[in-house]
């Protein structure tokens, strides 16, 4: 599989496949540092889109982003859609149909407050 540095690179192969998922809490978590956030992402592919895939020898990769309300006064640090960004993770997996675990081990935990 190749890897690439850069999303710009992502926009210049085709037929490249992302798969977006993003979490957003609307109330931080109150149990969270004890949880385990993993989830799992389940990837079904068309047979023409495996095919391509295979022939490419690409990858898919499951990219999360996590991010939650601003506690009051917090708003400061907030991002361009007002949301408090809690960090992302991108997993690389083979270019075919199964089930990929996202572990949840980048989110910053210390924002959550």
């Amino acid at each position: 599989m190749k890897r690439w540095n850069r999303l710009s690179h992502f926009r210049s192969v085709l037929p490249a496949t992302l798969v977006f998922v993003a979490l957003l809490a609307s109330n931080p978590p109150t149990r969270a540092a004890e949880e385990s956030l993993a989830f799992s992402v389940d990837i079904t592919l068309s047979q023409k889109a495996a095919a391509k895939l295979a022939a490419l020898h690409e990858g898919i990769i499951v990219s999360a982003s996590y991010s939650g309300d601003p506690a009051p006064g917090a708003e400061k640090h907030t991002d361009e859609i007002g949301r408090i960004p809690l960090g992302f993770e991108n997993i690389e997996a083979p270019g075919k149909a199964g089930t990929v675990i996202v572990p949840g081990t980048k989110i910053k935990r210390n924002r959550f407050a």
